[in-house]
């Protein structure tokens, strides 16, 4: 199953790179080994799961013709579920579809993230996802400072921190997650 899982990850990835007319490059072992380990054993129906995984070897594929990918982005994939990967793309999006080098520290609202993310009504579901988001430095978190308890329950945490923040690690986390762009085409 998990040869069966690698090939059909493979083959997304050998497509992604042939739509985009990208030449592959040779792919750094300190990358490789970890990427089999973790795409290998994920849910093979999990197709969106799958495609994060394709893209970030089509993209370490590609070498200077995509989004950077570095060794420790395979061992971070690996520690995200799906919907955490989720909540990352969804913070990053409007920076990565903008093509933003650096992201504004201005963040995404608690209450707005929850109800775009389903989990309106499961604050702990929300806090799980979102610290370990947080340990692996895909985001970070603005703390209210109005007489938060920081030490007490989950609904004391939603009101110690009210937003979710990009950091510059997270976006080039997403954006080797994402599709590499188009080979340039030059015309002489």
């Amino acid at each position: 199953m998990r040869f069966r899982t690698q090939v059909k990850i493979l083959e997304k990835a050998e497509a992604l790179l042939d739509e985009r007319g990208i030449e592959v490059q040779p792919v750094a072992l300190k990358f490789l080994v970890p990427w089999f380990g973790g795409a290998s054993i994920e849910d093979e129906g999990d197709e969106c799961m799958a495609r994060r995984w394709a893209t970030l070897l089509a993209n370490a594929a590609a070498g200077e013709g995509g989004n950077e990918v570095l060794p420790s982005y395979a061992a971070i994939l690996s520690e995200l579920t799906s919907r955490e990967a989720e909540l990352v793309e969804w913070l990053y999006r409007p920076y990565v579809d903008k093509g933003l080098q650096s992201p504004k520290r201005d963040g995404r609202g608690v209450e707005e993230i929850l109800h775009s993310m389903g989990l309106a009504g499961d604050l702990p579901a929300f806090i799980v996802v979102a610290e370990n988001a947080m340990r692996l430095g895909l985001c970070d978190r603005a703390w209210r400072s109005e007489g938060a308890n920081l030490g007490g329950a989950g609904a004391d945490m939603h009101h110690a921190y009210e937003r979710l923040l990009p950091t510059q690690f997270g976006l080039a986390f997403v954006r080797a997650c994402t599709v590499p762009p188009l080979a340039s085409t030059s015309t002489s």
